[in-house]
């Protein structure tokens, strides 16, 4: 599980925007925002890391940028 938990770099690093994270997890864009906020001012959830881990696997988001960007195993309706 993940220690001190930086959203914005991980959400960076899966190369989403805020808005994209927002519909896929589903929260409001403003919430997400507000987890993104400094370390000492943000309130996330504590399911929020389990939750991005399983994103992980369902979008089969690659961790080698020279793949390009995720692609999505299924669209959700």
């Amino acid at each position: 599980m993940h220690e001190n938990p930086d959203l914005t770099q991980w959400r960076a690093a899966q190369n989403l925007t805020q808005a994209e994270l927002a519909e896929l997890l589903p929260v409001n864009l403003r919430t997400l925002q507000n987890w993104e906020r400094p370390a000492d001012e943000r309130n996330p959830p504590p399911y929020l890391w389990r939750a991005l881990e399983h994103l992980e696997s369902e979008l089969r988001i690659s961790k080698n940028p020279s793949e390009g960007k995720r692609t999505k195993k299924e669209k959700r309706k």
